[in-house]
């Protein structure tokens, strides 16, 4: 369903300079969605667009790569002069769906301007016999092309199983879901088992949004993990921080 709120119009502001102020922009509440789901769950997001305009806006939203995933009623519509729309979006993890990383955007258009919103989908097994946590420390957020990743993975074992070894596969993915890493390693999970994984980036990266994400998969089951990061540029500063400072996140 979608349902649509209108803002109160609040003066204006004066409005000085002829109402080129605001040309034909319009504002999103967020440009990346993340969102965990079970093989056979259904979940809702709310994307919130902005009118700050006096004159109405047309506006046109476009779902690349997860279709199969979402369900939307409006691909387009008017946003009213000063209106606030909440548009909301169904998510859908078929029973059949392969547990994995999905990666997509949604992209929004008015009549001269265009947003894009990254959206990740992790999905995993209804039965999944592992829960895992996966987390890039505030420091290592922004890393230059060439430069260490560091992540702090937490593992759970949610079953009753004694120590076994499982099989783990890490991969680093651009905005547009191309492959730049991957790596898979066997590890010995007991009921909880915490580590640090490090990553050396090409050194031929782009400028822009990755996406690291983390798989177990153990007797059939997968469970995943991602986290974004942003790659910047070689001349932007990075502070190095102690791998010591964030063990206590473990």
């Amino acid at each position: 369903g979608t349902c649509a709120v209108s803002a109160s119009s609040s003066g204006g502001g004066g409005g000085g300079g002829g109402g080129s102020k605001y040309e034909t922009k319009f504002s999103l509440d967020k440009n990346k969605i993340s969102i965990q789901l079970k093989q056979g769950e259904v979940k809702t997001e709310s994307i919130t667009i902005q009118n700050p305009q006096n004159r109405k806006l047309k506006i046109n939203f476009e779902m690349v790569k997860l279709q199969d995933f979402f369900k939307i009623n409006e691909t387009s519509f008017e946003l009213n002069p000063l209106e606030t729309k909440i548009l909301l979006l169904d998510v859908i993890a078929r029973e059949e769906t392969p547990p994995d990383v999905y990666l997509g955007k949604i992209i929004i258009r008015s009549e001269n301007e265009e947003k894009e919103i990254l959206v990740v989908l992790d999905i995993k097994s209804k039965k999944a016999l592992f829960d895992i946590k996966m987390q890039i420390p505030q420091e290592y957020k922004s890393v230059k092309p060439g430069g260490e990743l560091f992540s702090t993975i937490g593992i759970y074992n949610l079953g009753e199983l004694k120590r076994v070894d499982a099989i783990i596969e890490y991969t680093i993915m651009d905005s547009e879901g191309e492959k730049i890493l991957s790596e898979k390693e066997t590890v010995a999970v007991e009921k909880q088992t915490s580590f640090i994984k490090k990553f050396i980036l090409p050194d031929n990266l782009n400028i822009g949004n990755y996406l690291l994400s983390v798989k177990i998969m153990y007797e059939g089951e997968t469970a995943v993990a991602s986290s974004w990061f942003l790659v910047v540029s070689p001349n932007g500063m990075q502070k190095k921080v102690g791998i010591k400072i964030f063990l206590g996140i473990l």
